[in-house]
C-alpha cells in the first residue's frame, strides 16, 4: 500500500470509532410468562452426558 490508501483507510477507520453505541433493548415483561420453568439439574444425567461427549463414534 502507498501512503495515498493509507491515509485514505485510517480516514474511513477512525469515523467508524466514533459512532455513538445503541442503548441497550428493552424486551417486554410477558416473555417472562412464556419461558419455561428451570429443571433442577441432575447429576447422574449429567455426568452420563460428560461420558457420552468423550466417546468417540
Amino acid at each position: 500500500m502507498d501512503d495515498k490508501q493509507l491515509a485514505k483507510l485510517v480516514k474511513k477507520l477512525s469515523g467508524q470509532s466514533n459512532k455513538p453505541k445503541r442503548p441497550p433493548k428493552s424486551y417486554d415483561s410477558t416473555i417472562d410468562a412464556t419461558k419455561q420453568p428451570e429443571r433442577p439439574t441432575d447429576e447422574d444425567a449429567q455426568d452420563i452426558f460428560n461420558i457420552m461427549k468423550k466417546r468417540e463414534f
